[in-house]
């Protein structure tokens, strides 16, 4: 592992001069930084800090920017940087297909231009980390499926941290199918509220779910494209659940950040955690080794021992930012509300705006608001294509007919 992320961050640092890298505080971003600051000739790192009082990242990033002297840090408070949802409202990318990013974008944009004016010609993300160095819970129904008394002792201890039934658990370890029947049984649960917590991560890889503000139509049209894909009885990614998800979230979050590169300006962003070489290396080593009770990514510790301080591979866990999403929700509410008034996605019977509109007013919890993310990323999209004229009406004929357009929402929205 050691091996693989020198590797990437000398094939990212490889053209020589200034190189950026995001400091939040977290085991992942510093990891990045002590190992970029031994391969780049110059590095800058951005830390913003969050709006929550129970956020700690900030203190560890300024234990980490000690250990780092020889770097130029930036560090912007919740007011020197723009808000998540800043200026969605008006938001035009012209992007191939849909970014749920729409809502960091402001704040990306911002972060680029000033690690560009410092010189940097590459910035480093440490997306990915979470899913290289923390196994998937559904790692443990494939233990079940040879250890099962080894699984069932480790599930009871998530069972407890999630404050799961034993007989939810129970369920999710011993529904053992197959990706295809997976598919099929996703697609008959769109409607259905999220598995509790823990019990929702035992499948192939968490379930979609349609908004709460999904027309019918737009469930049918879900509906249909994942009864689509189980009728070609599609191989999963790995045969090991935990390994699949994994390589699910690593296409996924290299998919997005190509998107962004197409679309931000300033020096292009990279995530060393998803090269080739460092997703094999954390993947071939056994969940039951990279999880130990009472260590937080054991793996990336071991990797970078002497490379960054002991101190700061201690800490065990990360910060939350719940509270920053919310600010920005509260603060820009009227931008995406007036979204609403005129939705493309509304015309082409996708959305209900109504029921969209008392989400955004009634500050619902996170997870039901998780899919608003995607909704807006579809109608910045739709608003962004050219031509601008109005969105297509959506009826199961021009469905059949697969025009491109319909296609590349409903997979999205």
């Amino acid at each position: 592992m050691r091996t693989a992320l020198t590797d990437a961050i000398g094939t990212c640092t490889a053209g020589g001069g200034t190189g950026s890298a995001d400091l939040s505080g977290g085991l992942d971003s510093t990891s990045l930084c002590f190992l970029a600051a031994r391969e780049a000739d110059r590095l800058v790192t951005v830390h913003w800090e969050g709006r929550d009082p129970d956020n700690d990242d900030a203190a560890w990033a300024a234990r980490a920017r000690e250990a780092l002297p020889s770097a130029t840090h930036l560090v912007l408070t919740g007011e020197e940087s723009p808000d998540w949802f800043a200026g969605v409202g008006g938001l035009r990318l012209p992007s191939e297909e849909p970014c749920a990013w729409v809502r960091d974008f402001a704040k990306q944009t911002d972060l680029l231009r000033r690690v560009g004016e410092h010189g940097s010609r590459l910035h480093l993300s440490g997306g990915g980390g979470d899913e290289m160095f923390t196994p998937f819970p559904c790692h443990l129904q494939d233990l079940a499926a040879t250890r099962p008394w080894r699984a069932w002792r480790l599930l009871s201890r998530e069972r407890h941290q999630w404050r799961a039934g034993h007989l939810s658990v129970a369920r999710g370890v011993l529904r053992r199918t197959t990706y295809r029947r997976w598919l099929l049984d996703a697609a008959g649960h769109l409607t259905l509220a999220p598995p509790p917590g823990f019990t929702g991560m035992l499948g192939w890889q968490p379930e979609p779910r349609a908004p709460g503000w999904a027309t019918p139509e737009a469930v049918v049209m879900m509906t249909d494209a994942l009864r689509t894909a189980a009728a070609d009885s599609p191989e999963p990614l790995a045969p090991q659940r935990s390994v699949h998800c994994a390589l699910q979230q690593v296409r996924e979050g290299g998919n997005t950040i190509r998107v962004l590169n197409q679309t931000l300006s300033g020096p292009d962003m990279a995530l060393p955690y998803t090269d080739d070489a460092v997703v094999t290396a954390a993947l071939s080593v056994r969940p039951l080794e990279a999880v130990r009770p009472g260590t937080y990514k054991p793996l990336l510790g071991a990797a970078l021992s002497g490379i960054v301080p002991a101190h700061l591979l201690a800490r065990s866990n990360k910060g939350p930012y719940d509270a920053d999403f919310y600010h920005g929700l509260r603060r820009h509410r009227g931008e995406l509300l007036a979204l609403t008034e005129d939705s493309l996605l509304a015309d082409a019977g996708l959305i209900d705006t109504e029921r969209l509109r008392r989400a955004l007013h009634h500050h619902a919890a996170t997870a039901e608001l998780d899919p608003l993310l995607h909704t807006l990323g579809c109608e910045v999209w739709l608003r962004s294509l050219d031509g601008g004229g109005p969105a297509p009406v959506l009826t199961r004929r021009s469905r059949e007919h697969g025009e491109r357009r319909g296609t590349a929402m409903e997979g999205a929205c």
